[in-house]
């Protein structure tokens, strides 16, 4: 699973990297960025899976970013990383599918257990997007075959 974190601050963006790349083997930190501008242009050009997005950033914040990114690409996924423990973040975050909101510091096992999750539901689309790839392949082949 491919990652970029979007975090304003430099060590929690550094720790979370080591905390990814420590745990799971098979997710990778492709990109960092320090602000939201920054986090759009990057997955725009990057094609992320999951974007861990804080939502306090200066200039455009997280949800906003959200919001840019989710536009021009629904497959990516986010979970929200935040100091605040707002709930009105979080029901305006909701509306773009947002997978998990984490507190931070975030505890360990929570950190886990959101990314497994994300991985499994992005594997399981994979799987549905395969399978109908391959009956609508399947059902041209009967009727044009």
């Amino acid at each position: 699973m491919r990652i970029i974190i979007a975090e304003d601050e430099l060590l929690e963006r550094k720790a979370m990297k080591k905390f990814i790349h420590d745990r799971f083997s098979d997710m990778e930190v492709i990109a960092e960025a320090a602000n939201g501008r920054k986090a759009i242009a990057l997955a725009a050009e990057m094609k992320p899976d999951l974007i861990l997005m804080d939502i306090k950033m200066p200039g455009v914040n997280g949800l906003e970013a959200i919001e840019a990114i989710h536009t021009a690409d629904p497959a990516i996924q986010f979970i929200l990383v935040s100091a605040y423990d707002s709930f009105a973040y979080a029901k305006e975050a909701m509306r773009f599918g947002i997978k998990d909101y984490i507190l931070k510091p975030g505890r360990k096992e929570e950190i886990i257990q959101a990314l497994l999750r994300v991985e499994k539901e992005i594997k399981a689309d994979r799987q549905k997007k395969k399978r109908r790839k391959e009956n609508g392949a399947a059902l041209e082949t009967t009727v044009y075959g």
